[in-house]
């Protein structure tokens, strides 16, 4: 097949050419929506789930349609570094000020907002600096918190009045340093308290629901969290024969199921292996031999980036920790028979056990318990595995 015509899109973040499998959410946020042009405001949303199922794909959809509503929008990427916090700091002041530029609101208003969000962008030297309030605390490390509430409300007094909304969403959030993810949850919950229409729309790794109830206590009330898992196999031959027939092609049933079996359902895989399909191909329909190349092919190219840039991240404790992992002889193994096997304790070897969470490489499915990120068809998604 033309290359040039290639419908597939691997990638992070990199929209597929049929988006499938998102409808609740989709409608969810619709909803949401619909709700603020009635002055009826409802909860934000978190998105959380494995890596590879598509949460910044749909995030970003949910961005695009606050924005074609009219809403202001802020869309960034959270990094654990102060370097991060100030680029969102700057991000929302740009997004702000290019919003206002737009937007039929009074001069005199204009104005004052303007002025607010320059206050905001130039008065802090970082995130990081603190969020307290109390009287106690220094006035740069309360002002963080205190302007950018100030300049929430100002802006949501006007957007009210329109029917809109001031939206902030936010990739791997669970990445945020604490000091701004505390700034950013208690204006959410002051906005809940004083109809504001301000909106959170989070998403990121499993432990994010833990990571904000940490952060504030009271976050695991503000938001509607949305398990993103891997598509159901319909969904899955859909992302895979839609695009191909919308281009004249046509792939075999057998190629199809081939396809959707060794996807397990992960939208990422789903474009990996369409694009290699699509690359092998000689002839429509497609083949299940070309199929079979095509995951083989695939896997390749995942086993040399997707899994073994993970490896690359952690350091030599980690992987140590990621090894007694792979060598444990089962899929969900206890913290403790870990710290055993490396003969050492469950205090020591939870600094490492921390850090692989944080990182994307493993994840807790329940309390005393890891695991690597797994297909429905047992293939260990494993850095350790590259070793």
């Amino acid at each position: 097949m033309e290359s040039g015509l290639n419908p597939f899109t691997p990638g992070s973040g990199t929209r597929p050419p049929e988006l499938v499998g998102r409808t609740r959410e989709l409608e969810r946020f619709d909803l949401l929506v619909a709700r603020v042009k009635q002055r009826r405001y409802d909860r934000g949303l978190m998105l959380q789930g494995l890596r590879g199922v598509g949460k910044t794909t749909l995030l970003a959809t949910m961005a695009d349609q606050a924005r074609r509503n009219d809403w202001v929008v802020v869309e960034v990427e959270a990094q654990t570094s102060q370097e991060g916090a100030e680029a969102l700091r700057r991000r929302i002041s740009k997004d702000v000020t290019r919003a206002l530029r737009r937007r039929k609101f009074a001069r005199s208003i204009v104005d004052r907002l303007r002025s607010m969000t320059e206050e905001f962008s130039v008065s802090a030297t970082a995130f990081g600096t603190g969020v307290s309030v109390s009287k106690a605390a220094p006035p740069q490390q309360a002002s963080l918190g205190v302007e950018f509430e100030d300049l929430v409300e100002e802006l949501c007094d006007e957007l009210r009045t329109e029917g809109n909304a001031f939206g902030v969403f936010v990739d791997e959030m669970q990445e945020l340093e604490a000091p701004l993810l505390q700034v950013l949850l208690a204006t959410q919950h002051r906005a809940a308290q004083r109809g504001w229409p301000f909106f959170l729309v989070g998403a990121g790794l499993p432990n994010l629901p833990q990571v904000l109830a940490d952060a504030r206590s009271y976050a695991e009330r503000q938001f509607d969290y949305r398990t993103i898992g891997p598509v159901s196999n319909d969904e899955a031959r859909a992302a895979i024969v839609a695009p191909i027939s919308r281009l004249g092609q046509a792939v075999t049933d057998e190629a199809a199921d081939y396809v959707v079996t060794a996807s397990a359902g992960y939208p990422y895989f789903l474009q990996v292996f369409g694009y290699e399909l699509w690359r092998v191909a000689t002839g429509s329909p497609f083949s299940v031999i070309e199929a079979e190349d095509a995951v083989s092919t695939g896997h390749a190219s995942l086993d040399a980036g997707f899994y073994s840039s993970r490896w690359l991240r952690a350091t030599e404790a980690e992987r140590r920790y990621l090894h007694a992992m792979a060598v444990s002889g089962t899929e969900q193994p206890r913290s403790s028979a870990i710290a055993t096997a490396l003969g050492s304790s469950m205090q020591s070897v939870a600094p490492h056990r921390d850090a692989c969470i944080k990182k994307g490489l493993i994840w807790a499915p329940e309390r005393g318990v890891v695991a690597f990120y797994r297909s429905r068809h047992g293939r260990v998604h494993s850095p350790a595995e590259q070793r």
